[in-house]
Protein backbone atom coordinates (compact mmCIF):
# COMPACT_ATOMS: atom_id res chain seq x y z
CA UNK A 1 0.00 0.00 0.00
CA UNK A 2 2.86 2.34 0.81
CA UNK A 3 4.59 1.59 -2.51
CA UNK A 4 1.38 2.32 -4.40
CA UNK A 5 0.97 5.59 -2.45
CA UNK A 6 4.55 6.64 -3.24
CA UNK A 7 4.06 5.78 -6.91
CA UNK A 8 0.86 7.85 -7.07
CA UNK A 9 2.65 10.72 -5.36
CA UNK A 10 5.45 10.61 -7.98
CA UNK A 11 2.86 10.45 -10.73
CA UNK A 12 1.13 13.52 -9.31
CA UNK A 13 4.41 15.46 -9.22
CA UNK A 14 5.22 14.41 -12.78
CA UNK A 15 1.76 15.51 -13.90
CA UNK A 16 2.19 18.90 -12.17
CA UNK A 17 5.62 19.37 -13.77
CA UNK A 18 4.17 18.42 -17.15
CA UNK A 19 1.34 20.89 -16.62
CA UNK A 20 3.83 23.67 -15.75
CA UNK A 21 5.94 22.89 -18.83
CA UNK A 22 2.83 23.04 -20.97
CA UNK A 23 1.99 26.45 -19.51
CA UNK A 24 5.33 27.86 -20.70
CA UNK A 25 5.12 27.35 -24.40
CA UNK A 26 7.95 28.19 -26.76
CA UNK A 27 6.73 31.75 -27.39
CA UNK A 28 6.63 32.55 -23.67
CA UNK A 29 10.13 31.18 -23.15
CA UNK A 30 11.46 33.21 -26.09
CA UNK A 31 9.82 36.33 -24.68
CA UNK A 32 11.34 35.67 -21.25
CA UNK A 33 14.75 35.43 -22.89
CA UNK A 34 14.58 38.33 -25.35
CA UNK A 35 12.47 40.89 -23.47
CA UNK A 36 15.09 41.67 -20.77
CA UNK A 37 17.77 42.01 -23.45
CA UNK A 38 15.65 44.42 -25.49
CA UNK A 39 14.74 46.43 -22.40
CA UNK A 40 18.42 46.62 -21.46
CA UNK A 41 19.35 47.90 -24.92
CA UNK A 42 16.58 50.51 -24.82
CA UNK A 43 17.66 51.67 -21.36
CA UNK A 44 21.29 51.89 -22.51
CA UNK A 45 20.26 53.96 -25.54
CA UNK A 46 18.23 56.30 -23.32
CA UNK A 47 21.16 56.78 -20.94
CA UNK A 48 23.61 57.31 -23.81
CA UNK A 49 21.37 60.04 -25.24
CA UNK A 50 20.99 61.77 -21.87
CA UNK A 51 24.74 61.69 -21.19
CA UNK A 52 25.61 62.91 -24.68
CA UNK A 53 23.42 65.99 -24.11
CA UNK A 54 25.57 67.13 -21.17
CA UNK A 55 27.64 70.10 -22.21
CA UNK A 56 31.25 69.93 -21.06
CA UNK A 57 32.22 73.53 -20.57
CA UNK A 58 33.61 73.59 -17.03
CA UNK A 59 31.05 76.19 -15.94
CA UNK A 60 33.19 79.24 -16.81
CA UNK A 61 30.68 81.57 -15.11
CA UNK A 62 31.41 79.79 -11.81
CA UNK A 63 35.14 79.91 -12.44
CA UNK A 64 34.97 83.68 -12.92
CA UNK A 65 33.54 84.15 -9.43
CA UNK A 66 36.48 82.34 -7.78
CA UNK A 67 39.28 84.90 -8.03
CA UNK A 68 41.01 87.27 -10.45
CA UNK A 69 43.40 84.58 -11.71
CA UNK A 70 40.52 82.26 -12.49
CA UNK A 71 38.77 85.11 -14.30
CA UNK A 72 41.72 85.63 -16.61
CA UNK A 73 42.36 81.94 -17.16
CA UNK A 74 38.80 80.56 -17.24
CA UNK A 75 39.08 79.39 -20.85
CA UNK A 76 42.51 77.87 -20.17
CA UNK A 77 41.11 75.96 -17.18
CA UNK A 78 38.19 74.70 -19.28
CA UNK A 79 40.60 73.61 -22.03
CA UNK A 80 42.71 71.70 -19.49
CA UNK A 81 39.60 70.05 -18.04
CA UNK A 82 38.49 69.04 -21.53
CA UNK A 83 41.94 67.60 -22.25
CA UNK A 84 41.87 65.56 -19.03
CA UNK A 85 38.34 64.33 -19.77
CA UNK A 86 39.43 63.25 -23.27
CA UNK A 87 42.42 61.36 -21.83
CA UNK A 88 40.15 59.55 -19.36
CA UNK A 89 37.69 58.72 -22.13
CA UNK A 90 40.45 57.34 -24.37
CA UNK A 91 41.80 55.20 -21.52
CA UNK A 92 38.35 53.84 -20.72
CA UNK A 93 37.69 52.93 -24.35
CA UNK A 94 41.10 51.26 -24.60
CA UNK A 95 40.36 49.23 -21.47
CA UNK A 96 36.92 48.19 -22.74
CA UNK A 97 38.34 47.14 -26.10
CA UNK A 98 40.95 44.97 -24.39
CA UNK A 99 38.33 43.54 -22.01
CA UNK A 100 35.95 42.66 -24.83
CA UNK A 101 38.80 41.09 -26.78
CA UNK A 102 39.60 38.82 -23.82
CA UNK A 103 35.91 37.97 -23.42
CA UNK A 104 35.58 37.13 -27.13
CA UNK A 105 38.58 34.79 -26.96
CA UNK A 106 37.18 33.17 -23.81
CA UNK A 107 33.76 32.68 -25.40
CA UNK A 108 35.23 31.18 -28.56
CA UNK A 109 37.52 28.82 -26.64
CA UNK A 110 35.02 27.60 -24.08
CA UNK A 111 31.80 27.47 -26.07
Amino acid sequence: AQAVSAQLSRLGRARRASHFAAMLDRMAVNCLITLPAVLGLLWSAKEWISVSRVKLDGHPELLKTQDAKAQRNAQEIVNEMTKIAKTIQDGAMSFLFAEYTYMAVYIVLFS
